[in-house]
């Protein structure tokens, strides 16, 4: 028995040099070693001339194997050869020996773990802007709140004014806050307290998401792959992709009345330079050399991909295209329902399962889809982090109320008299010219001499409340 082989079809067929001479082996060389074992025949087995499967040409020919088959050179054709109707109609196909789909190779991207700025990974840059402007923004109210807060519930026991809270002061405590290490200042007033406990309840959420977030990218694999299916090869014009010439697939693509099939096949045909090539192994060497990706059969990619010297190629996640494997014979063959009963029986009692095993093990040189089977660590955007910065901004208008009310108390305190009393404060030496007039000293350890007085009707005299010389005769409490 004659059979016809395409022996750049790894790991289904292939030479290997030999002290004896040139030997075939594969995959489909072991089936039909068992196919003739199990139904006793002998065979001589030889390598197509054109190195195609078959396709049928203009003028009602076919090439590759199917044509040697067809012109009666050969008995037997069998590669990784898929089973369609045109070759049908000219060929007979026992029963499928194997199922088929087609994927799509392509190069490994570069692992992008390698950052120096690495530790910015967790949070967007929008996120860190944000961030940076917080620290300002809050550094500056808290430097507001403090210059603009009344002057008498500054007084210690001793009668001293402790002395004002700088920007740099301020800022320097929020950035301390921030970094969780500690400031040796306390705040004391209400608004202060106010506006520092929501500073740190927002800087506990942002280093707690921080430190968890950080560690993802620290463990995860950042590489990913940007086609995992035909519709994203096709939806791209970036990366070219083709296949072999003259194939089943080429057939189907050129047929095809699906809309993404035939934008591929357009796309393949008139691209310059082309991508379509003449075999398989030249389709290995352009997607190793980079940006190209090569559509072929899902078992004979994902050999390659496994047994890569480098470990440089990986396979899409999806394939498509679903077909099965057969094994060509002569028109009207006798040989056919003895081939479907050999294959079966080999299904059964599972050796093509073992033969399958030995060349697509479950664990390779390589590790197959690197890239899908980790997904990398996503940054946090602003959409998911911006309820702490409403917090804070809620802080920042509380403590604004918090200290325009505190500043209304005082002065209540000061003039005992109602809120919506007319009042005035100035500093002056001579009081003489007023009716009545309340003198606070503060003339002490060299601090300015600060004098208020109020100015009240002649006819709201006698509605008044006994005045001293202090208002505040009561423990003053320190910002």
């Amino acid at each position: 028995m004659q059979i016809t082989l395409n022996t750049q079809d790894i790991p289904f067929v292939f030479e290997q040099v030999r002290s004896s001479g040139v030997e075939y082996d594969g995959f489909s060389i072991d089936v039909i070693k068992e196919l003739s074992k199990t139904l006793n025949f002998s065979f001589v087995v030889y390598g197509v001339a054109d190195q195609k499967y078959g396709a049928p040409r203009a003028d009602g020919t076919w090439n590759g194997m199917i044509g040697d088959v067809v012109n009666k050179q050969a008995d037997v054709a069998i590669a990784a050869m898929t089973i369609t109707k045109e070759r049908e109609k000219v060929v007979d196909f026992p029963k499928r020996y194997m199922d088929q789909s087609f994927g799509i190779l392509m190069k490994k991207p570069k692992d992008n773990t390698r950052n120096v700025f690495g530790f910015m990974g967790p949070f967007d840059p929008e996120v860190w802007a944000c961030i940076g402007g917080s620290v300002v923004i809050v550094g500056v109210f808290l430097y507001l709140l403090n210059k603009f807060r009344p002057d008498d519930i500054l007084i210690t026991e001793d009668g001293e004014v402790p002395p004002r809270f700088g920007l740099n002061d301020s800022l320097w405590f929020i950035i301390g806050s921030l970094m969780q290490q500690g400031w040796d200042w306390s705040p004391r007033c209400l608004s202060h307290r106010l506006l520092s406990g929501f500073w740190w309840l927002f800087s506990l959420v942002v280093i707690s998401t921080y430190t968890a977030n950080l560690a993802a990218f620290l463990t995860v694999t950042r590489m990913e792959n940007p086609i995992r299916s035909v519709d994203d090869l096709a939806s791209q014009t970036v990366i070219p992709y083709g296949t072999v010439s003259d194939t089943s697939l080429t057939t189907a693509f050129q047929s095809s009345r699906i809309e993404v099939y035939q934008k591929m096949w357009k796309f393949m045909t008139n691209s310059d330079p082309p991508t379509l090539m003449n075999t398989a192994e030249e389709g290995f060497r352009k997607v190793r050399e980079g940006n190209y990706a090569f559509i072929w059969d899902t078992p004979i990619l994902e050999y390659v991909a496994l047994n890569d010297p480098e470990c440089s190629l990986t396979t899409a996640e999806n394939s498509f295209y679903e077909r099965g494997y057969g094994i060509a014979l002569q028109r009207d063959s006798p040989y056919r329902e003895a081939f479907s009963y050999g294959i079966l029986q080999m299904q059964e009692n599972g050796r093509m399962n073992k033969l399958k095993e030995r060349w697509w093990p479950t664990t390779g040189r390589c590790s197959l889809r690197t890239m899908t089977s980790k997904k990398r660590a996503s940054a946090l955007g602003l959409n998911n982090f911006a309820g702490v910065f409403y917090v804070m901004m809620v802080g920042l208008v509380l403590s604004v109320i918090m200290a325009l009310c505190e500043s209304l108390w005082h002065m209540c305190r000061r003039g005992r008299f109602p809120l919506n009393w007319k009042t005035r404060r100035r500093a002056t030496n001579s009081v003489s010219d007023l009716d009545t007039f309340v003198e606070v000293d503060r003339k002490k350890n060299g601090n300015i001499q600060v004098v208020t007085t109020i100015r009240i009707p002649e006819a709201d005299k006698s509605s008044l409340p006994p005045l001293h010389d202090r208002l505040m005769s009561s423990k003053e409490t320190r910002c």
